[in-house]
């Protein structure tokens, strides 16, 4: 499948397009093995969370950042945006279910880290300094 379709096949309508700025190469095949499903539960979790993250910020900050990045061999996804509140990562959130959003049930770090575990991919989440990273890497054809 091809990620950049994965990406924006994500997008949930909730939020606006022009929230979200793409890095994503267009001369070249980005197409990768891997299974559908998982990876979608993957990527609009983490989009979701920077896009919630990012709403209650000016629209000129509110942006978020998404590009990937397609070698012979792995693929990489990441997305980043700014976001008021205390620094963490994806150890320390996933592990505990843990989440500012009112109405959430702070299960989406853990849905990603178990399925890039699934998938064999190293999936990375950092916030510091109002910033949030989320990374996402793996081998291209399984």
């Amino acid at each position: 499948i091809s990620l950049s379709e994965v990406v924006t096949g994500c997008l949930s309508s909730e939020y606006p397009r022009a929230m979200f700025t793409f890095e994503m190469p267009t001369d070249e095949s980005d197409e990768i093995l891997t299974d559908p499903g998982l990876l979608s539960l993957i990527v609009s979790n983490a989009l979701q969370n920077a896009a919630d993250a990012s709403r209650p910020l000016a629209p000129e900050e509110g942006q978020v950042l998404i590009s990937t990045g397609i070698s012979e061999n792995s693929f990489w996804l990441a997305i980043s945006n700014r976001f008021v509140g205390a620094a963490f990562d994806l150890d320390s959130v996933a592990a505990s279910g843990r989440t500012s959003k009112i109405g959430h049930r702070g299960l989406g770090t853990r849905v990603m880290h178990l399925a890039a575990g699934r998938l064999g991919y190293k999936v990375e989440l950092r916030a510091v300094g109002s910033t949030a990273n989320f990374m996402l890497r793996g081998k291209r054809y399984g």
